[in-house]
């Protein structure tokens, strides 16, 4: 799944290269890579607070459970409405028949682990939070996982878009594959395979 989703992000890309081979990257572009490249930090920041005090990960992975209890049992519930109504789908369900998971389970975890949730604090997978669940009682470092991935398989699929030596504007002439590399380097110890990855994309 992950390889579908840099292939689509590579495509997309490609298709709006108007800035390819330009000397200095748009500022919008250059916004975004900074907020991956800031998201990363954060999540590493968060994976080395939860080892230093191992019950702030009991806390999220506490909540998160009882967040997806909720989703199951709303689930079920939903399932059998439609039964019950001749509906086909779920998401058909006449307004009012359905419920939903209370979102406010996760504040817990939100405060805990922000960056699992991206920038809006509200942005996250399903299948993110099972795997945060799973595996951070025996393996922080796979818990966050996907609190990486995402930042840092987008800074690898922009790699179509400009070069290595394309600047930042206002960025003291810090080029592209500069900020990738830095990025390597601070997954490296935690996420080598990630790290692998993004050097590769810096040549």
């Amino acid at each position: 799944m992950r390889t579908a989703l840099l292939a689509s992000l590579a495509i997309a890309l490609a298709l709006s290269q108007a800035s390819c081979g330009s000397e200095e990257i748009a500022e919008v572009d250059a916004d975004r890579e900074f907020q991956e490249r800031e998201l990363i930090d954060a999540a590493i920041a968060d994976l080395e607070a939860l080892q230093a005090n191992p019950e702030q990960a009991d806390i999220a992975t506490a909540a998160i459970g009882r967040y997806l209890r909720a989703k199951e049992q709303a689930r079920e519930f939903n399932e059998s409405q439609a039964e019950q109504l001749g509906v086909a789908d779920t998401d058909d369900l006449p307004p009012g028949t359905g419920v939903l998971a209370d979102d406010e389970l996760l504040d817990p975890a939100r405060e805990v682990v922000p960056s699992l949730f991206g920038p809006t604090g509200k942005a996250v997978a399903p299948e993110d939070l099972r795997e945060f669940h799973a595996a951070a009682s025996d393996d922080l470092v796979a818990a966050m996982r996907p609190a990486i991935v995402g930042p840092a398989d987008l800074l690898i699929a922009r790699a179509s878009r400009y070069g290595l030596d394309a600047t930042y504007p206002d960025r003291d002439g810090l080029t592209r594959g500069e900020l990738v590399s830095d990025a390597a380097t601070a997954l490296e110890p935690y996420w080598p395979d990630l790290a692998s990855e993004l050097r590769g994309v810096a040549g």
